[in-house]
């Protein structure tokens, strides 16, 4: 590990010099990866604790918040952006089922216009419905 110190600037605008046994990119490294290798090197989840100077059975003290928070950041993770309406359509486009739905209405309204038979019939508009159907289904 490098350097172990860690500048931490409290709320009440003091310095205050804390040495904790981690860098915090250290620390967001480890995360990001889930490297089992780099935590058991620390010494598993005791010794990440010791490093960040945290009791694993209390946790930390009120007073320990700010310097934590202020060192290594929120214990939150970012919120993955949702995806947008047209992302989610060409999603559902790519399932097999609507796929073949798509192909079988296509099918069967050529079917219905070419063969004059299914012409006369209006066989066309059961594969309209069944495409009308697979758009509805799509977009749900």
């Amino acid at each position: 590990m490098s350097d172990t110190s860690v500048k931490v600037h409290v709320k009440d605008g003091s310095g205050k010099h804390v040495n904790y046994g981690i860098q915090p990119s250290e620390l967001n490294a480890l995360n990001a990866e889930k490297d089992d290798a780099a935590l058991n090197k620390l010494g598993g989840v005791a010794g990440l604790a010791k490093a960040l100077q945290v009791d694993l059975g209390t946790g930390l003290a009120a007073h320990e918040v700010a310097p934590h928070g202020e060192a290594y950041g929120t214990n939150t993770t970012p919120d993955k952006p949702s995806a947008s309406f047209l992302q989610l359509l060409w999603d559902a486009l790519h399932d097999p089922m609507i796929i073949i739905l798509l192909i079988v209405a296509l099918v069967t309204i050529i079917i219905g216009v070419a063969v004059p038979a299914q012409r006369a019939h209006h066989g066309w508009s059961e594969g309209l419905a069944v495409l009308g159907t697979a758009f509805i289904v799509v977009g749900i």
